[in-house]
């Protein structure tokens, strides 16, 4: 079953570099910006000293130096381990966050606990660890603290991926339920708990149920991290 696991991840390193895999007809609406359609103001007389300009953020508790975050990428394959470090060195070295791979994989099958570790390269970054809504119900409570601690992560991304599910034949389908579960972990997680999508985006009324769960934020994970 590791094996099947680890095929599975590097399918997906492998579809990722070789595959086309862009949105055909979203996109983030970046593009339009100047002359193609949307202007952004220009403002002549600021009244302010560049010097004082300053992208430091805070997220969770931990201290960004730009908003910006590297999303979870891939964990439980072996070609995992050097992406993950090489990811977490570059946030690093620039001040910003970064999510892991869903660790159903470590928690599954320990001997692939190691494509997760970051924190000998990245000991100052906000790190996420990650686990797929419908295992939730699968793990205990004290698993997933465990895999938490083992990777020293400073939250839990929860990700939720119902499309892409249905399209995968091997994947969990069964949604219903999902939200008690996310507030049970929630209230008995000693770590913040957030919720990300995959790729499709999150809207209005599924946030406003997600944020009635007590999660401490939402990821909405569309195009280019629109939605």
């Amino acid at each position: 079953m590791a094996a099947e696991t680890e095929n599975r991840k590097a399918e997906h390193l492998k579809i990722a570099a070789e595959g086309e895999v862009q949105f055909k007809g979203k996109t983030t609406g970046f593009e339009k910006v100047g002359f193609k359609g949307v202007d952004l103001e220009y403002r002549a007389l600021p009244e302010i000293d560049k010097k004082d300009v300053r992208l430091e953020t805070e997220f969770l508790g931990k201290r960004f130096k730009a908003p910006l975050m590297v999303e979870a990428i891939t964990g439980g394959v072996k070609e995992a381990k050097k992406i993950n470090k090489d990811i977490a060195k570059a946030c690093e070295a620039l001040g910003l966050g970064m999510g892991l791979g869903s660790q159903r994989a470590m928690i599954e099958f320990p001997e692939l606990k190691e494509t997760y570790f970051v924190r000998d390269v990245a000991p100052n970054i906000f790190l996420a660890g990650n686990l797929g809504v419908t295992e939730l119900g699968k793990c205990s409570l004290e698993e997933i603290e465990k895999a938490l601690e083992e990777v020293k992560a400073d939250a839990l991304a929860i990700h939720i991926n119902a499309a892409q599910a249905a399209l995968q034949p091997e994947k969990e389908t069964n949604f219903r339920g999902r939200l008690k579960e996310i507030e049970k972990l929630v209230q008995g997680l000693k770590k913040p708990v957030y919720v990300k999508e995959v790729g499709h985006g999150i809207g209005f009324e599924t946030a406003k149920a997600l944020a009635e769960t007590g999660v401490k934020a939402i990821d909405v994970g569309g195009a280019g991290g629109t939605s």
